[in-house]
């Protein structure tokens, strides 16, 4: 759904907060998104990171940049809360297992 029609709708449904959601889904210039969010009477709750930490080290580096571009988006639009959501170990679209859904004991 374009992101556009999101807002629209979830002005429409009576919300008046939203989370930022998978960080580009939503214009991640703060001018142009409260521009936007104000226009439908919406204000950002809070900012969302889905990570894999449990992958270890060798994704700890680039998750930090990409919570890193997230905080500051969630700061620039007056929220002070990150959600942090494990990555799904299916695709979200073709429902393929990207790896096994039990975490082992190292992890």
């Amino acid at each position: 759904m374009p992101w556009a029609r999101f807002l629209d709708e979830v002005a429409e449904a009576g919300y008046s907060w939203i989370e930022l959601g998978p960080y580009g889904y939503l214009p991640t210039d703060p001018a142009r998104l409260t521009e936007e969010a104000a226009r439908r009477g919406l204000r950002v709750s809070a900012g969302t990171v889905f990570t894999g930490l449990h992958r270890g080290p060798s994704v700890w580096e680039s998750t930090w940049e990409h919570v890193g571009r997230v905080a500051e988006l969630t700061r620039a639009m007056g929220a002070k809360h990150l959600v942090v959501i494990p990555s799904f170990w299916r695709d979200d679209k073709t429902a393929e297992i990207l790896e096994p859904p039990e975490l082992t004991g190292a992890q």
